[in-house]
């Protein structure tokens, strides 16, 4: 449901500044109004059903694209994002062909569909849109070449031979599995009184597996010789599992026994393999 509030008279090409304050009044009263007229039209419905009404009424904005006026102008020329608010809000209005645009709206905190439109267009010209929110965020990712996403502050720090959150701190331990040379898989920390693997840890953190070998390698260059020794004394070298050496190995009518394995490691290794990424499972070339 929907409805035309007053336009403000045009006189000598200059347009009136708008009152937001009368118009968000006005629309208060139209909802208002409508609540009271769906109230009484589900006073009609009969017993046993259950219905919801949601209205929303705010006035129409004269720039309803701006957001994405603005990132399309800065990325096409960068050097704009050295003006101050004022000075772009009359490009905006340039680019719109209206005029009336307050500058304050920059500052402000973008729309979700605002948000999505305008971080596609950054997104084309690769920047990064993490740390979009407000609309100077779109000219502070411009004039500052935002191009890698911001590490994300998840409580959890990474160290060389464990992991600490808060003032807690967990050393690694070795998992009581056949070793794969994985930390993630290898390791386990003591938590509860209980022994939990570091790749269950993780993935209540959601921490991604290439997150964590991203942050383990920069926890390794930087730790202490104590911290490097404990950690050495941890690794282990990968070995092929005992159980599948002596279920592949044994003969029956569906097995060709100990040939079985050889079988298997001589089979081709496919072109692409799986890896996890901060998007998911990805398929990738070897």
């Amino acid at each position: 449901m929907t409805g035309e509030l007053p336009h403000h008279s045009q006189e000598n090409n200059e347009v009136s500044t708008r009152n937001i304050k009368s118009e968000i009044k006005d629309a208060a009263s139209v909802e208002k109004n409508l609540y009271q007229y769906v109230d009484k039209e589900l006073d009609t419905v009969a017993s046993g059903k259950f219905l919801k009404v949601q209205i929303k009424v705010i006035p129409e904005s004269q720039f309803p694209m701006w957001a994405t006026t603005f990132a399309s102008m800065l990325c096409a020329n960068p050097e704009l994002a050295n003006l101050t608010n004022k000075e772009l809000a009359a490009l905006i209005e340039n680019e719109s062909g209206e005029t009336g645009f307050n500058y304050t709206i920059i500052s402000k905190k973008l729309s979700e569909g605002q948000r999505h439109h305008a971080g596609e267009i950054l997104r084309k010209h690769g920047y990064a849109t993490d740390t979009l929110v407000k609309g100077t965020d779109i000219k502070r990712i411009v004039k500052d070449d935002v191009r890698t996403e911001a590490l994300k502050d998840d409580g959890v720090v990474f160290h060389a031979d464990g992991v600490s959150m808060g003032r807690k701190r967990y050393a690694y331990r070795q998992r009581a599995v056949t070793p794969s040379g994985k930390p993630w898989h290898d390791f386990c920390i003591r938590l509860a009184g209980d022994d939990t693997s570091l790749q269950a840890f993780l993935a209540a953190r959601t921490i991604g597996i290439n997150d964590f070998v991203s942050r383990d390698e920069a926890a390794r260059a930087t730790a202490s010789p104590e911290e490097a020794a404990r950690r050495h004394k941890l690794e282990r070298q990968a070995t092929e599992s005992r159980r599948l050496t002596k279920i592949m190995s044994a003969d029956g009518a569906n097995r060709n026994g100990a040939g079985a394995i050889a079988d298997f490691k001589a089979m081709h290794t496919p072109d692409r393999c799986l890896q996890w990424t901060s998007d998911g499972l990805m398929a990738c070339a070897q």
